[in-house]
């Protein structure tokens, strides 16, 4: 794949740095899972419990469907096809 290769080569370009491309992506996870999920739940429904760790949140059983749809009008809202893994 000649064009994601050049795209890795371009972002992690700065001395050839290989932790740019990840350390980007951690930012970008973690910017949608706190600034945007979270803060929409947090707003929406401010008793509801809710941890976030990395790229997920995690919730009583009753809170799950809330925090799917969080995820789901997040990913609708970049106009970005995504799937859960939703574990109990």
């Amino acid at each position: 794949f000649p064009s994601v290769y050049q795209f890795i080569r371009n972002v992690n370009r700065d001395g050839f740095e290989h932790a740019n491309l990840i350390r980007e992506l951690q930012r970008q996870e973690s910017s949608l899972v706190i600034e945007t999920v979270s803060a929409d739940l947090l707003a929406r429904l401010p008793r509801l419990f809710l941890l976030t760790l990395h790229d997920a949140i995690f919730t009583k059983p009753h809170g799950i469907p809330h925090v799917v749809r969080a995820f789901d009008a997040a990913f609708d809202a970049m106009e970005f096809p995504m799937t859960l893994k939703v574990a109990t």
